[in-house]
């Protein structure tokens, strides 16, 4: 067998085994899309959406965290409250993802978005490694997650959010 196909191999059935939040380990992600990167190569982006009940204290984090991260991921986490109970989320210091562009996240990053009924609200969204992201306490009973890594080289350790209860 070929050492390229045999790598691709090794590679997509790593991939496909996904992330689990809670655990730290890689399970249940699939391929989901593919995709064009900047030179006009096809990707496979692996996608995978978690829903959190929040009753307690907990974190989640990129996959390997303080490792390198895997490449072409777009998680989502929806973290979900009881009503009129708000999420405390605290980033730990070791953050670290691939620089901004001309002052913009738009390759690797974290964002944290709130829904309401009539619109979403992005909070923040951050790369590099230069800046923690600060303590964000929710408006609502629920927050929105989203981490995003292209198909370029990764060498940070990507993040680990834990949340809370106020």
């Amino acid at each position: 067998m070929q050492l390229p196909l045999l790598f691709t191999i090794i590679f997509a059935n790593f991939c496909i085994r996904g992330f689990s939040s809670q655990t730290g380990t890689l399970k249940s992600l699939r391929p989901s899309s593919l995709r064009r990167d900047e030179s006009n190569q096809l990707t496979r982006l692996y996608r995978k959406e978690e829903t959190i009940q929040v009753v307690g204290n907990g974190c989640i984090s990129s996959p390997r965290f303080p490792n390198s991260y895997p490449r072409n991921l777009l998680l989502t986490w929806i973290l979900d409250s009881a009503e009129n109970t708000r999420i405390q989320l605290a980033f730990d210091s070791q953050f670290g993802l691939e620089e901004q562009e001309n002052d913009v996240c738009r390759y690797d990053f974290v964002e944290v978005e709130e829904s309401s009924e009539t619109s979403s609200i992005i909070r923040g969204r951050w790369c590099g490694h230069k800046e923690v992201p600060p303590r964000l306490t929710s408006k609502k009973y629920q927050i929105k997650i989203t981490f995003k890594s292209d198909d370029h080289f990764v060498a940070k350790p990507g993040f680990k959010v834990c949340y809370s209860l106020v």
